[in-house]
């Protein structure tokens, strides 16, 4: 049940003729084109930062700062618990010493007291004499909190990133990008870089010099982690900001390099978001964020090495509890699955670490690509949920629209947190999943990976992982190029990891030498394929670094088989061009549908120990829907379902797709074929389906893909799974219908378009009528 991607691969002709180099190309093709556009994005410098003064509400900031400074007021910096908000509050704190004024910090429990501010935490920051409150990556939406700072005597400086509520807190000054009024042209600061800018501008105002090499690796690494845009002035802090991690003689940065292992001079955005930056949230999620910031904020190398072998053990535990809370939320969604795959994804647990959850929600959108929450239920009768999206939904805005049901909420487009009663989940899964139908699409739900150039494995080098790397540091925004390697051979799967979670394998092609590649959580694909096996493969390209060598590798985004797509070659398409996984609901009989057959001679085993039973025409398909009901693809148990035209007995094949032979041999019961569901609604419509504006929207699609002179079938099916925007069912569907009714003709080895064309109705097409009465008679 793994989505199922659109791979999009960017037409080469989009470049100018005199674009011939790879680097070239692929920036142009994401919009970097002039000269001085692509020396800025290679080559960022600092006066490339953005003036701070720019943001809303930061002359007002420096200045309310410097006065509390001016009268030795009492300041306190309150923070978040995730990474950015440790490293926001770790960098004002740094600051403040340098400059020789002691300050408070604050952070949160995640477990104790939840996001944000919180009344208890001001009541007592109030009782110990806190003068002046500043937050960082927080505060924009704690209305009553900021009111009941102000009540309490405190000044109250709000910075933050998030998205801004209707209604703002009521601070002596906001700074936040997004907040009305505010044109500070880079919206894709996250809450360190905000607190970076405040530096900038503090610095600024007293005629000092900024110390750029002490306090950008903070901003560098909380962009990186809080997966921000690596776009613009973002870029510039991450790609200066990196390297001064390694030199910047910052004993916090320097123990986590060593403690990870990372060599002088190989660090990259992939350490930080991958082996730093989980090394510092799992502190947050299981523990108190005080040991994070006191390992960033040390200048004692030794109490730093400490401080970081204690967040590696850490680390693991989280790991451990992830998998956990993983495994009994993926068989949450497959019992929900059973009666159709929600368009939105909501689970919950007694007693789950709300601390893991994010991840596990984020796991969950990898495997499903659907927006998902995941709910920690408490004793109290409150659940904590944490909330990830897909591109085309904006899960902040869902949430808005289910307020009255929440406790409170915030976060951005992509994540937000979120409480309320647990006896409430159910109500918000309702409601979030109505919210998802209107707002979605089938289409909508198939990821899509944007492929950069088309490669074969013989021109995989040193020399082109150099060329791409100079695209770095990449990240959200600014993705590593995916190159796409068409029909290559599968050798040495297996599965690797500590849990194998994880895919390792070779490929070959042709006379290639082996090339070696790694699939990050994708150790199903050991299941599904088998080596010497045909695939289609995206695939970043880099370098693994194991014990002093370096080797070139493959690292996969998706694997496409001839088994995935059901259809190994376009001929076959022609046979069996209408597909679909269907499932028995009916308790019934296998002799009853073996009653139907009437061509028993063509059951044969294939690929394994799966059979296809053959039936002679689309009537006894019909004798046997009546007692039988369709459901959608996702069932685990399915049968495709693949049949021709219904008056050419040689092609009109309808085959029963059986899981394996033992079906022959045992009584037809729920250990496999899953009972009906209550749910009729779920069986109604076949996504795949095209209505009739669907049809010339693909024939349209079609004619641009062949051209004037047609095209080669093999091509066109390729271009069909790759590059359609379109369900491969859907397009193989029209193509039929456009062929049979002589909108296209082919020959031996092309399709093209028909000379001879004639006005044609196409509703009135057997095949779609006997289709939609189908589907009017479940």
């Amino acid at each position: 049940m793994i989505a199922n991607p659109i791979l999009n691969l960017k037409d080469p002709a989009d470049v100018p003729a005199g674009k011939t180099d790879i680097l070239t190309r692929i920036l142009w093709q994401r919009g970097i084109r002039d000269d001085h556009e692509v020396q800025r994005f290679l080559s960022p410098k600092l006066d490339d930062l953005l003036d701070p003064f720019l943001l809303k509400g930061m002359k007002e900031a420096v200045e309310l700062v410097r006065l509390a400074l001016t009268r030795g007021d009492s300041i306190c910096i309150y923070g978040d618990y995730d990474v950015d908000g440790m490293v926001s509050t770790s960098l004002l704190t740094r600051f403040f010493t340098d400059f020789g004024y002691e300050v408070q910090h604050y952070i949160p429990s995640r477990h104790e007291e939840g996001y944000g501010l919180n009344a208890q935490a001001i009541q007592r920051l109030a009782e110990s004499g806190v003068d002046l409150l500043l937050t960082v990556d927080c505060g924009i939406t704690s209305v009553e909190e900021v009111r009941l700072a102000r009540s309490l005597g405190m000044q109250v400086i709000v910075t933050d990133h998030h998205q801004c509520p209707p209604v703002l807190p009521e601070a002596n000054v906001i700074v936040n990008p997004h907040q009305p009024g505010c044109s500070y042209p880079n919206k894709n600061l996250c809450g360190a870089g905000v607190a970076f800018k405040w530096i900038e501008a503090f610095s600024k105002a007293q005629n000092q010099g900024m110390n750029y090499q002490r306090y950008l690796p903070f901003a560098a690494l909380a962009t990186v982690a809080d997966v921000v845009k690596l776009i613009g002035e973002n870029r510039v802090i991450v790609k200066l900001g990196i390297p001064l991690m390694e030199t910047g003689g910052i004993s916090g940065f320097q123990a986590l390099l060593k403690e990870c292992q990372i060599a002088s001079g190989e660090l990259n955005s992939g350490h930080l978001g991958f082996q730093i930056a989980p090394r510092l949230n799992a502190v947050g999620r299981l523990e108190n964020a005080e040991l994070a910031i006191r390992l960033l904020t040390t200048d004692d190398l030794g109490e730093a090495e400490a401080a970081a072998g204690v967040l590696s053990g850490l680390n693991e535990e989280r790991k451990r509890l992830e998998k956990e809370i993983l495994e009994e939320a993926i068989a949450q969604v497959e019992k929900q699955a059973q009666s159709g795959l929600p368009k939105f994804l909501v689970v919950d647990g007694q007693g789950w670490n709300e601390g893991v959850i994010g991840i596990v929600a984020s796991r969950l959108v990898e495997r499903y690509y659907r927006p998902t929450i995941v709910f920690a239920r408490g004793d109290d009768g409150i659940a904590k949920g944490s909330a990830r999206s897909i591109s085309g939904l904006n899960v902040f805005r869902a949430l808005q629209e289910q307020e009255e049901l929440l406790s409170r909420f915030g976060g951005h487009a992509q994540a937000a947190g979120l409480s309320l009663p647990a006896s409430s989940i159910e109500d918000l899964r309702e409601r979030l999943n109505a919210y998802a139908k209107k707002q979605l699409t089938e289409l909508d739900f198939r990821p899509e990976i944007v492929l950069d150039f088309q490669i074969e494995p013989n021109d995989v080098n040193d020399h082109l992982v150099n060329t791409l790397d100079k695209m770095a540091p990449f990240g959200f925004g600014n993705p590593r190029p995916v190159a796409y390697l068409p029909k290559v051979e599968l050798l040495n799967l297996r599965a690797i990891g500590k849990a194998k979670e994880h895919l390792s394998g070779q490929i070959i092609s042709g006379s290639s030498e082996a090339l070696a590649f790694v699939g990050f959580h994708q150790a199903d694909y050991v299941k599904k394929l088998q080596a010497g096996e045909s695939v289609d493969m995206a695939a970043t390209i880099g370098v693994n670094r194991f014990r002093g060598r370096e080797t070139l590798q493959l690292q996969t985004k998706t694997l496409i088989s001839a088994e995935q797509e059901m259809i190994r070659h376009f001929e076959k398409a022609q046979e069996a061009i209408v597909q679909y996984i269907l499932q028995f609901h009916n308790s019934m009989k296998y002799d009853k549908i073996m009653g139907l057959m009437t061509m028993i001679s063509e059951v044969s085993a294939i690929e394994g120990n799966r059979c296809l039973v053959g039936m002679d025409s689309f009537e006894n398909w019909l004798q046997m829907k009546e007692t039988v009901s369709l459901r959608g693809r996702e069932g685990r148990l399915g049968h495709a379902f693949r049949f021709g035209k219904p008056d050419d007995r040689d092609k009109g094949l309808i085959f029963t797709y059986l899981p394996n032979e033992r079906c022959f041999e045992q009584e037809w019961d729920q250990s496999v074929w899953m009972p009906r569901d209550s749910n009729e609604d779920a069986f109604v419509q076949l996504d795949w389906m095209p209505g009739i504006d669907t049809l010339r929207l693909i024939y349209r699609w079609l004619l641009d893909a062949m051209g004037p002179a047609g095209i080669l079938k093999r091509d066109l099916y390729r271009m069909m799974r790759v590059e359609s925007p379109y369900e491969l069912e859907a397009c193989l569907f029209a193509l039929w219908i456009f062929m049979d009714v002589g909108f296209l003709e082919q020959s031996e080895c092309r399709i093209s378009r028909s000379r001879n064309r004639l006005k044609i109705d196409l509703l009135n097409h057997p095949l779609i009528q006997k289709t939609r009465q189908i589907m009017k008679e479940i």
